[in-house]
């Protein structure tokens, strides 16, 4: 029937055909899926240009988009390897109105109990603010259950 998650659908989805991918030499490129459905021989805008060139429109509405997704992507990927390394993240649940979400949290008290040079470390990479922001983040899980309850509730919910 389609996507059911709408505009809240991840960037690496809203970006599709279109990947960034890292070759083994650590060289970024676009990979294109030519399979997908909305790509035409026949009618359609350009994706490369007479030049030779990536067509302005798809650069700036898919390539960029998802460049800056790929950077994100990696340096969360190190940010969450620092956190496993320091064995700071622990299973938890979130419980509001009867609903219970499976979530990883980062544990307070093994982060309160690093030695402090490992802490200015981290404060230095911005992974304390980080680490507060999803800690403050976990409260938004109320937001996500509700709005799930009530799409539940008007039979907006698709296997």
């Amino acid at each position: 029937m389609g996507c059911v998650l709408g505009d809240e659908r991840p960037i690496a989805c809203k970006q599709y055909p279109f990947s960034i991918v890292r070759d083994r030499a650590g060289e970024v490129s676009v990979g294109v899926r030519l399979s997908c459905p909305g790509f035409s021989r026949s009618s359609g805008q350009l994706v490369i240009m007479p030049d030779n060139k990536l067509s302005p429109v798809i650069e700036e509405e898919c390539i960029k988009p998802a460049t800056s997704g790929f950077d994100a992507r990696e340096e969360t990927k190190r940010f969450v390897d620092t956190l496993k390394k320091y064995n700071l993240i622990v299973d938890g649940q979130f419980n509001h109105r009867g609903e219970g979400v499976a979530i990883k949290l980062v544990d307070a008290k093994k982060l309160r109990e690093l030695p402090e040079e490992i802490r200015e470390d981290l404060r230095a990479k911005g992974y304390m603010e980080l680490i507060y922001a999803h800690m403050d983040s976990i409260f938004n899980c109320s937001m996500f259950i509700d709005i799930y309850l009530e799409r539940a509730a008007n039979g907006d919910l698709r296997d």
